[in-house]
């Protein structure tokens, strides 16, 4: 018996509020907020956001949806200027059965003051 590998087009992440930017750039003490949009070809898979924490005052919340929206907020401190940005990832993932489509995506934000 032959077995046909399954196909999966991997889910995907946009930049900053839908753009193809992935760095941005915050005075300290202003908030940041934007959101991240997924998307998958494969039209009838539900995907899953989630974010590694690496900047551990913002916060990430992804909406309960087949598509979810991933919203990441912070206000940074002026001890959190410096010349190099600070970076998060975010992982999206399908159901795809019996092999998952899994991508990670890195966001860097510059803190100046």
């Amino acid at each position: 018996m032959t077995e046909t590998p399954a196909s999966n087009t991997l889910p995907e992440l946009t930049g900053i509020n839908g753009t193809t930017a992935f760095t941005d750039t915050v005075c300290a003490g202003n908030q940041i907020c934007f959101d991240i949009f997924s998307s998958d070809q494969d039209a009838t898979q539900n995907l899953t956001l989630t974010w590694n924490q690496a900047i551990t005052a913002g916060s990430f919340n992804a909406s309960a949806a087949q598509f979810p929206v991933g919203t990441f907020c912070w206000t940074p401190a002026m001890s959190d200027t410096s010349q190099f940005p600070h970076f998060f990832t975010v992982n999206v993932e399908d159901d795809n059965c019996p092999y998952f489509g899994f991508q990670t995506y890195s966001y860097s934000i510059l803190v100046t003051s």
